[in-house]
């Protein structure tokens, strides 16, 4: 099972939910995310260097945390209609010493 997740400098280990997945080769995150992460640096750059602040992010559905995790340093509001996904990022976010 796959739980380093990587993205720049970030390194987090991240867990789907719940933990006792009979497929241990699904991870809590995908391309999807790594190609928002990048997508996502690259227009808060151009709003900083526009607008002369820092956005504030709303993140809707993320799985696991792996986004609002790396997104950690910008306020934010996350909004999740799963349970499972509201149970894994806090899970993941007390494991990676993020606080809720």
């Amino acid at each position: 099972m796959n739980t380093s997740f990587q993205f720049a400098d970030i390194r987090l280990q991240l867990y789907r939910w719940p933990l006792n997945q009979p497929n241990t080769s699904l991870q809590a995150w995908d391309a999807a995310d790594e190609l928002l992460l990048q997508y996502t640096f690259a227009v808060i750059e151009q709003f900083k260097q526009l607008q002369h602040k820092t956005p504030e992010l709303l993140l809707i559905n993320d799985g696991f945390g792996a986004l609002s995790f790396a997104l950690a340093v910008y306020k934010q509001v996350q909004i999740n209609d799963s349970i499972l996904a509201e149970r894994g990022t806090r899970y993941n976010r007390e494991h990676n010493n993020l606080g809720i």
